[in-house]
């Protein structure tokens, strides 16, 4: 009698083993699906880069909230990362990853002052000085797999 409950004991084992093991197979398996499904889609939307530099009107540089504004979905894309070192114009940077698409890119303080945003915008490619008044917001467009440097949100003077 001993050794018909081990052997049922062991039939058992074996019969669990094999069926948890199934189970885990199928959902590794479905995991590695679902992943690779999900490569897919982000490698079907194409992304480019916008970077440049940053500034602020003042003798120190505030932590800033970097974003650019999709022109047709009004989606935004923002980072709070901002890069130090001798390749931005005032020691300061962004590198921001987008979709394809066409956009305005701004800088603002994080979390502060809705409102007071630095664009950019013509003022800044005209080079900033007194004589350049247009301070509209200039719309870049970012290809698949490109970079777009010197993309500068720095318009500090005529927020929107």
């Amino acid at each position: 009698m001993k050794k018909y409950y081990i052997a049922i004991g062991a039939l058992l084992f074996v019969l669990l083993s094999v069926l948890g093991l199934n189970a885990v197979l199928r959902w590794n398996g479905n995991y590695a699906e679902e992943r690779l499904l999900a490569q897919d889609d982000y490698a079907q939307i194409r992304h480019g880069v916008i970077t440049g530099s940053l500034s602020y009107p003042s003798d120190f540089m505030p932590n800033l909230e970097i974003c650019a504004v999709d022109i047709k979905t009004n989606e935004s894309y923002c980072t709070y990362q901002m890069i130090q070192g001798p390749d931005f114009t005032y020691g300061y940077g962004y590198r921001l990853e987008v979709p394809a698409g066409n956009y305005q890119v701004y800088s603002k303080i994080n979390d502060q002052f809705e409102d007071y945003k630095a664009y950019y915008s013509e003022f800044v490619k005209c080079g900033g000085e007194y004589t350049c008044t247009n301070h509209a917001p200039i719309t870049i467009q970012v290809s698949a797999d490109e970079t777009v440097r010197k993309i500068d949100p720095v318009d500090w003077y005529a927020s929107q």
